[in-house]
């Protein structure tokens, strides 16, 4: 009993371990979730971690895409559109949000794209189209990013959504309290499965062995003991007869 005792144990701590993943750098801290807050938001085509978005220069054309609360509406630089404005190359081609200008300020919120035409930085000869993503006034819980997925858009920005002490407190909290009911579970199973084991073990099967029927069926369909029936034979071999 002292052996299971610590080989669950053993097996407690040794799942605990293993869910203290390392930090994922898709896992940014800095959200890319913008507030909502405001009449006037002002959202960059620029970001210092992504090409062509940390160099204006390579960049072709730009064109920022509204949500699909607004139509999904396809402004350049310089174009103004129902409160929204896109700034030029000096002011990082930005997109400002005017809501006093709007008949549904609501419409402002969901995700905003700036896409952006530039060469491929491997082959100046090729151009591809690049995003950059915004979220405004999306929640700011949205889980972490898988690879290759929208860890791309994971983007900095002046206004963060909460402190930086208090987002990293919350995913540290998430991820212990986490590891710890993985952990519990397992431990549970581990359990539940020594009780069945010191159950079987116990009631398992005393009795001796089943008899055989001593019965058998005539052809008739009455039943006839074998061992009750009184045999005679009279006459030659041929012509035996089974008197009862």
């Amino acid at each position: 009993m002292l052996a299971w005792l610590l080989f669950f144990w053993a097996s407690f701590f040794v799942v605990t371990k293993a869910q203290k993943h390392p930090e994922f750098p898709q896992w940014n801290a800095v959200h890319w979730v913008v507030q909502n807050v405001g009449d006037v938001i002002t959202l960059p085509c620029f970001d210092q971690s992504f090409y062509p978005f940390n160099n204006l220069d390579s960049i072709v054309k730009v064109n920022w895409i509204t949500p699909e609360s607004s139509a999904y509406l396809h402004l350049s630089p310089g174009e103004s559109k129902e409160g929204w404005t896109v700034n030029n190359k000096e002011s990082y081609y930005a997109l400002s949000i005017n809501k006093k200008g709007m008949n549904v300020p609501e419409a402002v919120v969901g995700m905003y794209v700036c896409a952006a035409l530039a060469k491929l930085p491997e082959n100046d000869t090729l151009y591809a189209w690049y995003y950059l993503r915004w979220g405004l006034g999306l929640y700011a819980n949205v889980p972490a990013m898988n690879p290759g997925g929208i860890e791309r858009y994971t983007r900095t920005h002046k206004k963060m959504f909460m402190e930086k002490s208090t987002e990293k407190t919350h995913f540290l909290n998430f991820r212990y309290n986490g590891k710890f009911i993985i952990a519990g579970v397992a431990l549970s199973v581990y359990v539940v499965l020594v009780i069945g084991f010191f159950l079987v073990c116990n009631f398992r099967y005393k009795g001796g062995p089943i008899e055989n029927d001593e019965s058998v069926d005539g052809e008739e369909g009455y039943e006839m003991d074998k061992y009750d029936a009184d045999v005679k034979f009279s006459g030659t071999k041929d012509d035996a007869s089974v008197v009862f």
